[in-house]
C-alpha cells in the first residue's frame, strides 16, 4: 500500500455508495498495473473504491464498509490540516474525494471541509495527469479510473472520486504546524511522527533512487529532477500554480491539478492566491528545500546537511536546465561540455529576458495565445531575426551574432536555417489555449451532460495528448 510508515497512515472507516458508476478508465495504466486480465473491471473498480465518508441515504447505512487510510504530511498552505483531508490509500492506489477524513484540522476553513471532489474537479485531474506524463521529463501522478458518486450532497453538483497512483511526496517528511485534530483521534504527536519517517528516509526513497544510499546522494538526485521538471514546464509555459512539497513526489512528478493551466506568454501569472507567480514558481521549491533539510538535520543526529548547499545545488541545476531548453526554441541542443557552452547559455539567457520583458510583475487571470502585457512572443522574435528588423544596439542583434557564431561551427546558413525553424515553428502550431484552464473546464461541464462521458471524454484526452506530443516534438526536451 505505501512503504510510509505505519504512525504517517490514520486509518478510517467509509461505507459503501450504492448507484455509483465508473465514468471513466485508464486503459493503459489498467494494464501497466497488471489488472488487464480482470473481466469486469468496472464491478472491480466499484467493489474496491466506491466509499465515502459520508454515507447520506439509508441504504449507504447498511451497506459495506472498507477500511482506507489518510497519509499524514506537512508542508506550505495546508489550510490547518494534518495531511489529506480527503483522500485516502487503499492497496497500490489512493482515493481522492472520498469524504472528509480524521486530518481535517479544527482550525480548517469551512471551504475545505467537505472532502468532496467534483466530477468536472476530477477529469480535469485526469486530463492533467495524462498531459504532464506526456509533455515532463518525469511525468505526473496518473488516475486509474474516476468514479462518478452523484449528488451524494443537496445541489446539483455531481461528485466524483479519482482513483490515482500514490506517490511519497517531500510533504511526508515534514510538520504541520498548525494541525489539531477535530475529534478525539489517538493520533502521534506531529514531532515523533516527523522522526518516524525521516528514520526511513532512505529505505522509503529506495524504489526510486535504488542508486543512491546516503541521504546527500538521494537529496542530489531529487534537487536535480526538480529543476528538470519545473524547467520543462517553464519552457511550455505550464504553470503549475501550487507547487508545494505535497504537490511534487520525491520522483519529480506533478500532482493535483486544481490551479493548473496553460499559459499564453511569459509573464509572472499567478493561479492561486498564497503562491508565486508563474516566473518564480521554483521559490515554492526553494522554500521546500530548505524547510526539509533543517527538519532531517533536526531529526536526524547522524545527518548534518548544509541547506544553503542544497538550495544553491537547485538553482544551480534549475537554471542550466532553462539554459538547455530555452535554445531548443532555436533548435539547438548542446551540453555543459560543448565548445560553444558559453555562447549557448548567453543565448537562452537573451531568449528569456526577451520573453518576459514587461511580464514581471505579479497578476491574476491567465492569458490566451501571444495576449497579455509582455511587450514580445516568438512570433515576433522569429520575425525580427527572419527579416533582420533590428539594429545594432538591440537584443535581437545580440541574439543574432550568437545563432551566427553557432551555426558557423556546422557551416549552417544564417537566412536559411532560421526562415526553415520559422516554418516549422509555424506549423507545429505552438499555441497552448487547448490547455487554457477556463476552455477545459468549459469543455468538461459541457461533456458531463451527456451520456456517453467515458467515449466522449477520452477522445477528449487523447486529442489533448497528441496535441501536446506535436509540441513537444519542435522542442529538443
Amino acid at each position: 500500500m505505501s512503504n510510509l510508515p505505519t504512525t504517517s497512515l490514520v486509518p478510517f472507516v467509509t461505507s459503501k455508495v450504492n448507484g455509483a458508476s465508473v465514468a471513466w478508465k485508464n486503459l493503459d495504466l489498467i494494464r501497466d498495473y497488471g489488472l488487464d486480465h480482470i473481466d469486469d473491471i468496472d464491478t472491480w473498480l466499484l467493489d474496491n473504491y466506491s466509499f465515502s465518508t459520508l454515507p447520506v441515504d439509508e441504504s449507504n447505512l447498511q451497506a459495506d464498509q472498507s477500511t482506507f487510510y489518510a497519509e499524514r504530511y506537512g508542508g506550505q498552505l495546508l489550510a490547518g490540516n494534518g495531511g489529506g483531508g480527503r483522500a485516502g490509500l487503499k492497496g497500490d492506489f489512493q482515493c481522492k474525494g472520498i469524504g472528509p477524513t480524521p486530518l481535517i484540522g479544527s482550525i480548517t476553513p469551512d471551504h475545505y471541509r467537505t472532502g468532496m471532489a467534483s466530477l468536472t474537479e476530477m477529469l480535469n485531474e485526469v486530463l492533467w495527469g495524462e498531459v504532464c506524463h506526456a509533455m515532463l521529463p518525469h511525468g505526473a501522478v496518473r488516475c486509474l479510473a474516476i468514479i462518478d458518486i452523484g449528488n451524494i450532497l443537496e445541489g446539483e453538483e455531481r461528485y466524483a472520486i479519482a482513483v490515482r497512483e500514490n506517490e511519497v511526496r517531500m510533504g511526508h517528511f515534514e510538520l504541520s504546524p498548525y494541525f489539531e485534530p477535530r475529534g478525539n483521534e489517538p493520533l502521534l504527536s506531529e514531532s515523533l511522527r516527523v522522526k518516524a519517517a525521516l528514520d526511513q528516509f532512505e529505505d522509503i526513497c529506495s524504489s526510486i533512487y535504488a542508486d543512491s544510499s546516503t541521504p546527500e546522494a538521494i537529496l542530489d538526485s531529487i534537487v536535480k529532477r526538480f529543476a528538470e521538471q519545473l524547467a520543462c514546464a517553464r519552457l511550455f509555459r505550464i504553470c503549475h500554480g501550487s507547487i508545494t512539497s505535497s504537490n511534487i513526489g520525491i520522483s519529480g512528478k506533478y500532482l493535483d491539478f486544481g490551479t493548473i493551466s496553460s499559459l499564453g506568454s511569459y509573464e509572472n501569472i499567478s493561479t492561486s492566491m498564497g503562491n508565486p507567480g508563474f516566473l518564480y514558481e521554483y521559490r515554492n521549491i526553494v522554500s521546500s528545500i530548505s524547510g526539509f533539510i533543517d527538519t532531517i538535520n533536526w531529526y536526524r543526529r547522524d545527518i548534518n546537511i548544509s541547506s544553503s548547499d542544497y538550495v544553491e545545488k537547485f538553482i544551480y541545476h534549475f537554471e542550466k536546465q532553462c539554459h538547455m531548453r530555452f535554445c531548443s526554441i532555436f533548435g539547438f541542443e548542446y551540453t555543459e561540455q560543448s565548445p560553444l557552452g558559453s555562447t549557448y547559455e548567453r543565448l537562452s539567457k537573451k531568449i528569456y529576458r526577451y520573453l518576459t520583458m514587461g511580464g514581471a510583475k505579479e497578476k491574476y487571470g491567465v492569458t490566451y495565445h501571444n495576449e497579455g502585457d509582455g511587450f514580445h512572443t516568438v512570433d515576433t522574435l522569429f520575425g525580427k531575426l527572419a527579416d533582420r528588423d533590428f539594429d545594432s544596439s538591440s537584443l535581437e542583434h545580440s541574439m543574432f551574432l550568437d545563432i551566427k557564431d553557432i551555426l558557423a561551427e556546422s557551416g549552417g546558413d544564417y537566412d536559411e536555417y532560421i526562415r526553415q525553424r520559422f516554418c516549422f515553428y509555424n506549423e507545429s502550431n505552438l499555441n497552448m489555449d487547448y490547455l487554457h484552464y477556463d476552455l477545459i473546464r468549459q469543455d468538461i461541464s459541457e461533456m458531463i451532460k451527456g451520456d456517453n462521458i467515458y467515449a466522449v471524454f477520452s477522445e477528449y484526452v487523447d486529442d489533448k495528448i497528441k496535441r501536446s506530443n506535436k509540441i513537444k516534438e519542435y522542442y529538443i526536451v
